[in-house]
């Protein structure tokens, strides 16, 4: 079995539909798909597999806590410190030093 709610990058889905079809691997749940939102109709084809769409973060507490990392990041903007999540310091101390 092949359960992938990370990202659809993450599985060769070509590589997985053969080994679906040769017996290898016996089913798939995924709520995450190369390609997003455009699927590959080939997972509509398979019996042995359980497709959602991706819910991984639809939870009140997950929600909650993204709109709380925002604001965090919102506040650390305007107090003038990188947030704890910056991707990118290089841009943002750039971006510092010119006052945008």
């Amino acid at each position: 079995m092949v359960v992938n709610i990370a990202r659809g990058d993450l599985v060769d889905e070509a590589a997985l539909f053969a080994a679906v079809q040769e017996g290898r691997v016996g089913a798939v749940g995924t709520d995450v798909y190369r390609g997003e939102p455009n699927i590959d109709a080939r997972w509509l084809d398979l019996t042995n597999a359980t497709l959602l769409p991706h819910i991984g973060s639809a939870t009140h507490e997950v929600r909650t806590a993204m709109g709380m990392l925002a604001l965090d990041g919102i506040h650390s903007h305007f107090s003038g410190v990188p947030a704890a999540n910056l991707l990118n310091p290089q841009v943002y101390a750039v971006t510092r030093r010119s006052g945008d």
